[in-house]
């Protein structure tokens, strides 16, 4: 299946990057520059100056806003960082996390830009369930039984429902069944609503949302640490969506 990127959609987003519970993930590298000590409800973390593959993910802890870190320092094992704060800070694209709103002795401040990217539209299909009816009898003889004992009644009922479905195409299963619109009924048969499985014609575009995130971490007026990274997810837009069938 061939794609086509459109020429770059960018923007940079005024939005908030933390909405309700979902979560961001980034992934990057973060430089500390000198000796950083977080305060953890376990006690202190301290990392040492250096370079870092680092995971951050922002998202909702409780009812509080949070901010892991997940910093490859210490062999197979991550050092976790959370820095939690109020949920009705405003966190936007341009952001400052004061050090007393995120229990820290250092500030954070960054930037994150937004980019937007779609395929270009397409048709495929997907699968699909609808509701369909069905005819069961009940009692000593079986559906079959009753076919065979009634075998004129049950050629009516069948044509009445081949015509409607000709007649009304796509109606998701709504066939009339013995008794309604005119039918003949069966003996100790009834109607049930049964999930059939099938297919139905999309059309259809990808949407990949990039994040890029700069951050720094400030203490006074040094420069601790900073942290750049990316992330990105791409979801499927349906724009038409056929009779599942």
């Amino acid at each position: 299946m061939n794609r086509r990127i459109f020429t770059g959609v960018a923007v940079t987003a005024m939005m908030a990057f933390l909405v309700g519970c979902d979560e961001i993930k980034f992934g990057g590298t973060l430089n500390v520059f000198e000796a950083m000590t977080f305060a953890q409800d376990a006690g202190k973390v301290v990392v040492n100056p250096g370079q870092f593959q680092t995971k951050v993910i922002l998202g909702m802890n409780g009812n509080q806003k949070q901010i892991k870190l997940e910093i490859k320092n210490n062999g197979n094992q991550p050092t976790v960082v959370d820095l939690n704060f109020d949920k009705n800070i405003e966190t936007n694209d341009q952001f400052t996390l004061k050090a007393d709103q995120i229990k820290q002795a250092f500030d954070v401040t960054g930037n994150i830009v937004t980019t937007v990217t779609r395929t270009q539209e397409q048709w495929g299909n997907q699968s699909c369930t609808y509701q369909a009816q069905e005819i069961v009898c009940r009692g000593t003889k079986s559906a079959d039984e009753v076919k065979d004992a009634n075998p004129e009644l049950t050629a009516k009922v069948e044509e009445s429902i081949l015509d409607f479905g000709k007649q009304y195409p796509g109606q998701y299963g709504q066939y009339p069944y013995p008794g309604q619109y005119g039918n003949p009924p069966v003996p100790n048969c009834h109607p049930v609503w049964v999930t059939r499985y099938g297919w139905q014609d999309i059309r259809y575009y990808d949407e990949t949302t990039k994040k890029d995130i700069t951050a720094a971490f400030v203490q006074a007026d040094k420069n601790l640490a900073n942290y750049v990274g990316t992330g990105s997810s791409t979801q499927r837009i349906n724009t038409y969506q056929g009779y599942c069938r």
